[in-house]
């Protein structure tokens, strides 16, 4: 049994991202759908701290809204506790076959959102597997076309492919590679780390393209919608390129303005 993992705070920016994790599910190999909710978070971002009943009624009701837009054969497992977020997340990833995370970048309220935001770096670094993180109002939409966002850095070193090769093949989308440098002129070990690249990736036959930004955010876009992608791939490093794309915060710096989906392949997951 493969799994989706789906956190959720009962905001609509939560159902939003979860209802998209549906849609997903559709479509690629999944056969469960897990939503957790951690009691460690609302009872330190709410005024009025939910006991564990009503807590339980409202992450029933949640899934309830979800079931009409499920496959048939796919099930929706609740999971609920007083862990810390990112230790519920964990044991859950340990203990089912889950092969994404799939979060919404926004809280509630101000404070939720706080949280939440370093909630997500913290499940984005320390996740074994990749997280999807959902803008608030993003809805879903077939994916045809994922973008890898590269720095062309240390390639066989940080670059999960078997788990990139996963995600792309169950969706039948085609992988276009992004080359994303900051100076003036690319480093000179470029063209080595591209024919790495390119080795890794032959199977695939992506498209590569080239783009020199200073503002990663607005560059990854502007390529996103000129080429009509439907989801942004960055891969995670403890220093460099995911730090850079997402500086002091998710919320704050990128994900929360942006309007496409984005998947952390985060390099601890390195499987090729």
């Amino acid at each position: 049994m493969k799994a989706i993992l789906i956190p959720t705070d009962f905001s609509e920016s939560s159902f939003n991202a979860a209802l998209w994790a549906v849609n997903l599910s559709n479509t690629i190999q999944i056969s469960s759908i897990l939503l957790y909710h951690s009691k460690a978070l609302p009872s330190r971002a709410t005024e009025l701290p939910l006991v564990h009943k009503q807590t339980k009624t409202l992450l029933e009701g949640f899934k309830e809204r979800l079931i009409p837009h499920v496959k048939k054969g796919t099930g929706i497992e609740t999971y609920l506790n007083d862990s810390l977020l990112i230790d519920g997340v964990s044991d859950l990833v340990q203990r089912h076959k889950v092969e994404l995370i799939v979060m919404s970048t926004t809280g509630k309220g101000r404070i939720e959102r706080a949280i939440a935001g370093s909630n997500t770096l913290h499940i984005i670094s320390k996740s074994s597997i990749p997280v999807i993180l959902i803008p608030e109002n993003v809805k879903f939409e077939e994916i045809r076309k994922v973008a890898l966002a590269t720095d062309l850095n240390e390639v066989t070193k940080f670059t999960p492919d078997t788990t990139v090769k996963w995600f792309v093949k169950e969706l039948k989308a085609q992988l276009l590679i992004v080359n994303v440098w900051f100076s003036e002129e690319p480093d000179p070990d470029v063209n080595s780390e591209l024919a790495t690249l390119q080795r890794m990736f032959e199977s695939e036959q992506p498209e590569y393209h080239y783009i020199n930004v200073s503002n990663i955010k607005e560059g990854l876009l502007e390529f996103a919608t000129c080429q009509q992608v439907q989801i942004i791939s960055v891969i995670g490093k403890k220093h460099g390129f995911l730090q850079r794309l997402f500086h002091k915060s998710v919320t704050k710096d990128f994900a929360l303005k942006t309007y496409l989906p984005i998947i952390i392949f985060n390099s601890n997951c390195l499987d090729g």
